[in-house]
């Protein structure tokens, strides 16, 4: 009975050139070949590639195991004199996938075809253990802050995912994937616990993102950010990650610090500001000598107080240009000119009140005058038949000319250090 022998060498010396063998193997394990098909009377195999599309290759052998001819659907392959990266990946497949010996082919009997058939759609349940998947996140501050991530799987024992892409591709494909003589994963057998599947799902998109990335770049174009243990987060990325861990307990530390574990608190930062008179001047400064640390450039998640949070809608606005000013001095304190104090205590603290608790100077909180502005326009005749107005804003008590120059009270009814809000 003829063998299929086919070895490394035959594929490399039918290979376009040594780099187009190394990106066809590096699809092969990396799941990248679907659907493999073998038909022994015809010695053909079919399988689908995925590139940045998905290609169709097709290879036929002889009974010796040499190839006889083969194809693909991809661009390149009608301007290669060698076989393609996607054919090169098939071939890979064939050495695992097709038996050491041909069987004889075997006459169809349609009768007992249909009867496998409906035992196959009627087969049972098998039950899945769920596997523990641990989280690991290093956060590195900088100009542009960044994060380091590893996964750690198993069952009583954890172990490091070593290779995220292969990790990621046997997921995809079901193929087996060994971590050490104690744990291999069975993704055919073995299940993600349901807070862990959005962390999976968004794992998957990254890979497969990367995947047709590299697939524009051509084949001159390799990385293997995704083929190692901890894998590189920022921007969208990790904002992301952050999203798909939900209420997931994980392993987290900036730059150094010992991994600590924590859940993401998704209620705002506990913001506390204080507002303090420094003069004619207001100083706002944080209650806390912490400054929170801002993770992702859309304002969404911030390091503070040992704990990942998720800022509320309006943090999520105005906290980053508060955190920029109050990072450019010395010290964590703001300090408010008294030519613009007004305009600060009527436009700006309001705001600060939805972004956290306020604590104002009890001597400065008695000049603030909240009343509600009233606004009085009065009309005279001119002596040459025209007409003039006079406008006047009334709070409470306090009556403002608002096109003088500077602050001018029409009476003389409160002092005037009063701030008006």
């Amino acid at each position: 009975m003829p063998r299929f022998n086919i070895t490394d060498q035959q594929i490399l010396d039918l290979s376009d050139n040594d780099l187009v063998y190394k990106k066809g193997f590096s699809y092969y394990t990396a799941g990248r070949v679907r659907n493999f098909t073998f038909s022994p009377d015809k010695g053909l195999v079919i399988a689908n590639v995925i590139g940045g599309l998905r290609y169709s290759v097709q290879v036929a052998f002889e009974q010796d195991s040499s190839v006889r001819s083969y194809r693909c659907t991809c661009p390149t392959f009608t301007d290669s004199p060698g076989a393609c990266r996607h054919v090169i990946a098939v071939l890979k497949a064939a050495q695992d996938k097709l038996p050491t010996a041909w069987p004889v082919p075997v006459v169809s009997n349609r009768v007992v075809e249909d009867l496998l058939e409906v035992f196959s759609n009627h087969h049972q349940e098998i039950p899945q253990e769920e596997v523990t998947l641990e989280v690991e996140l290093q956060i590195l501050p900088g100009h542009r802050v960044s994060a380091q991530m590893q996964l750690k799987l198993g069952l009583q024992r954890l172990y490091v995912v070593k290779d995220i892409e292969q990790f990621i591709g046997s997921i995809k494909t079901g193929r087996s994937l060994e971590f050490g003589k104690q744990f291999t994963f069975e993704p055919s057998r073995q299940s993600f616990k349901e807070e862990d599947r959005p962390l999976i799902s968004m794992l998957t998109e990254m890979f497969e993102q990367h995947t047709a990335l590299n697939e524009m770049q051509g084949p001159f174009y390799t990385t293997n950010l995704l083929c190692q243990k901890s894998v590189p987060l920022s921007g969208y990325y990790l904002t992301k990650f952050l999203d798909a861990l939900g209420a997931k307990v994980f392993h987290w530390g900036i730059s150094t610090a010992p991994l600590l574990p924590t859940q993401i608190d998704r209620q705002g930062l506990p913001m506390e500001f204080s507002l303090q008179a420094q003069g004619q001047d207001l100083t706002l400064a944080l209650e806390s000598d912490e400054v929170p640390l801002q993770l992702t450039s859309d304002g969404n998640y911030y390091a503070y107080q040992q704990t990942i949070y998720l800022a509320s809608p309006t943090q999520q606005s105005l906290l980053p240009p508060i955190l920029r000013a109050l990072n450019k001095g010395s010290d964590t304190n703001l300090v408010i000119p008294a030519a613009q104090k007004e305009f600060f205590a009527s436009e700006a603290l309001p705001l600060l009140g939805k972004l956290g608790q306020v604590s104002i100077d009890p001597t400065l909180e008695e000049k603030f005058n909240q009343e509600t502005l009233r606004a009085s326009i009065y009309f005279d005749r001119a002596e040459d038949m025209g007409i003039t107005a006079r406008l006047e804003f009334h709070y409470g008590d306090t009556v403002i000319n608002p096109f003088a120059s500077t602050r001018e009270n029409l009476n003389n009814s409160v002092d005037s250090t009063v701030i008006l809000i």
